[in-house]
């Protein structure tokens, strides 16, 4: 993708065509500061149009796609990151996955009273619970995973908390998320990330002021900006680490995708739900949909007791 200089010797990507989605890598040259941009308009739409989530719950669907996007283009991934929230609250379950081809799902678990909630009061639905982030390379390699408290309903910052604890990297996540009335009632979700960058050998060659200085500019950005119409990745960066000598990299395209199939949905009827195959006559016909993207598959009983 080509490139050029953009003010005071920063490096900026040239995009040849009208932005899709995507998560931006960027450095702070000045500071030992990495960070990445995640504009996910698109994802987030196609992912919420396939359920009927209520307000709050998309908001917080929406959120947990902006999370799992920023982090799991930090890590050099060779095949899935999945983003799991367990609560005691109105919301049971959120799971949002990355994939090293950019595509990403997700889907929530909740409860009725989720519908009586507003979109600004999201955070109230998830109670008491954990987060867990699991890296996984594929068939044959044992999954990693990290399980952090889940941090007073907030996704961001308990991932934030784990980072800081489990891996001792200081890293600060803002997103936001907002649906545009007209119009389509479609919603808008951006996201920034930033951590402080170790130095060579272990050792940590930058001030942690630089973190704390880059994280408090960060903090001045508004959800409006980040749920901008004509939301500006390289402008808002511009505007914010100027100063810092801000470089931005290539970007990593994101998009909806789902990795469901027939044989897949139908395996997993036969792992969880053997009592209820068993009762099936062969004939009988059943269907079962994909909680992630919502396509129906149709099977019968003879299949499903065929291993």
């Amino acid at each position: 993708m080509p490139r050029k200089p953009f003010l005071s010797g920063v490096w900026v990507v040239v995009l040849t065509e009208q932005s899709k989605d995507f998560v931006r890598p960027f450095l702070l040259r000045r500071s030992g500061v990495r960070g990445r941009v995640a504009h996910l308009n698109e994802t987030v739409n196609d992912v919420l149009s396939r359920q009927d989530y209520p307000e709050a719950v998309a908001r917080l669907v929406g959120e947990a796609l902006l999370v799992c996007a920023l982090v799991a283009s930090g890590f050099k991934l060779r095949h899935r990151f999945s983003l799991q929230i367990k609560t005691d609250g109105e919301v049971r379950l959120i799971m949002a996955e990355y994939t090293t081809d950019g595509t990403m799902r997700a889907y929530a678990s909740f409860d009725d009273a989720a519908r009586l909630i507003p979109m600004e009061q999201a955070h109230n639905l998830l109670g008491r619970g954990t987060m867990a982030m699991i890296i996984d390379h594929g068939p044959g390699t044992e999954p990693y995973q990290g399980i952090v408290p889940l941090s007073g309903g907030d996704i961001a910052e308990s991932v934030q908390e784990y980072f800081g604890q489990s891996d001792q990297i200081p890293t600060s996540i803002r997103v936001a998320m907002a649906q545009q009335i007209e119009p389509d009632n479609s919603y808008m979700a951006s996201g920034i990330l930033v951590q402080h960058l170790p130095g060579e050998g272990g050792h940590d060659g930058h001030d942690e002021d630089d973190f704390v200085a880059a994280d408090a500019i960060m903090h001045t950005i508004h959800d409006s900006e980040l749920c901008d119409v004509g939301f500006d990745a390289n402008g808002l960066l511009y505007k914010l680490f100027h100063e810092h000598e801000v470089a931005v990299l290539d970007d990593a395209p994101v998009c909806f995708g789902c990795s469901c199939s027939h044989q897949r949905i139908a395996d997993a009827i036969r792992l969880y739900d053997k009592e209820g195959i068993a009762e099936l006559e062969d004939a009988q016909m059943i269907d079962a949909s994909c909680q992630f993207c919502g396509h129906v598959y149709e099977f019968s009983g003879g299949e499903l007791k065929a291993e």
